[in-house]
């Protein structure tokens, strides 16, 4: 069983307990999958020792701080249900995402590794190399993608989270874009849990904003709770001031004025978490699907010019024999 899958079991788990009255030291008792069950008694360790819940996730690394800033906000309006089920559905929804870009670059790589071979049989007709050079080169090819993975997964945990590597993905259209619709969807699903409690809209502000992923995002939500402070004005003007034309785009602005006209601003904030969610579920089934495409244009470019030299290579021996 995956991370993924036993991270979505144990939110479940926890939410469906909880919602039977459960105490949630003794739903911690249970016999969680993989890592978990180890997480879980690490978790039941610090709430026998006085910690929160969301105190004692920080103290393991199998929490990200988006799910212990989104259980603080839980911890903090007594919905720590809800809280597990929105963690379970968004770590569903990026499994359902994961698979699909996976799926979708199967058949490439199958491609690319059957290329590979190809091209290592080219280069023992064609050049002077040495088969063992040459036996050298095709293992690295072939290992390429599966390095290539591993060092991102490495890196992305050092470098995704800080505030240089927001603002560069920030200039990129799609991953740009991508990037502002989940970290929008994180911050207004905090959000909207917060205030549905009767939470203060600056402690809200505190809380949700702390469920962003990158640290631009971070400081760019915090920036409406020193505007609040700094000026009379309500939710959505303070937000009029730190817009984007991606926020103007997804229609944030519009959707915020409308839930504080209502009297709904919390519902209206759950509701552009979930456009958010949507919108960038939509655009990660596009990338899955333009990824094989770049895959194929690439395979195609380079075993052209390899047939190409070869072409050449034949045309200079016959032309020497001539």
């Amino acid at each position: 069983m995956s991370v993924l899958k036993e991270r979505i079991e144990f939110y479940h788990t926890l939410a469906t307990l909880l919602e039977a009255g459960i105490p949630i030291s003794r739903a911690l008792e249970q016999r969680f999958q993989g890592k978990f069950r180890r997480a879980a008694r690490t978790l039941s360790d610090g709430l026998a020792g006085g910690l929160t819940l969301h105190a004692a996730m920080r103290s393991t690394p199998s929490f990200s701080r988006f799910e212990c800033s989104l259980t603080a906000a839980g911890e903090s309006t007594g919905r720590l249900p809800d809280v597990f089920h929105t963690l379970e559905e968004w770590f569903a929804l990026n499994q359902r995402l994961r698979g699909r870009i996976i799926s979708g670059l199967l058949y490439p790589i199958f491609l690319y590794l059957v290329s590979m071979c190809i091209y290592a049989v080219i280069d023992l007709f064609t050049t002077e190399k040495e088969l063992s050079q040459i036996v050298l080169e095709t293992v690295f090819r072939l290992l390429a993608p599966f390095i290539a993975y591993a060092l991102f997964r490495l890196l992305s945990g050092l470098f995704l989270h800080r505030a240089l590597t927001g603002q560069v993905i920030d200039l990129l259209p799609i991953l740009g874009s991508l990037q502002h619709k989940l970290e929008s969807a994180r911050f207004f699903k905090a959000f909207g849990l917060c205030l549905a409690t009767g939470l203060g809209i600056e402690r809200s502000i505190q809380l949700s904003a702390d469920c962003c992923w990158n640290q631009t995002f971070r400081d760019r939500y915090l920036r409406l709770k020193e505007i609040l402070q700094r000026r009379s004005c309500t939710f959505s003007e303070a937000f009029a001031e730190i817009q984007t034309h991606r926020d103007l785009a997804a229609a944030i602005p519009e959707m915020l004025q409308i839930g504080e006209q209502s009297g709904n601003l919390d519902v209206y904030a759950d509701r552009i978490s979930k456009l958010c969610s949507d919108e960038a579920t939509l655009l990660l089934e596009r990338i899955s699907k333009l990824l094989p495409l770049i895959v194929y244009l690439i395979l195609v470019f380079f075993i052209a010019k390899k047939i190409i030299g070869m072409a050449s290579s034949y045309t200079n021996m016959l032309h020497d024999l001539m």
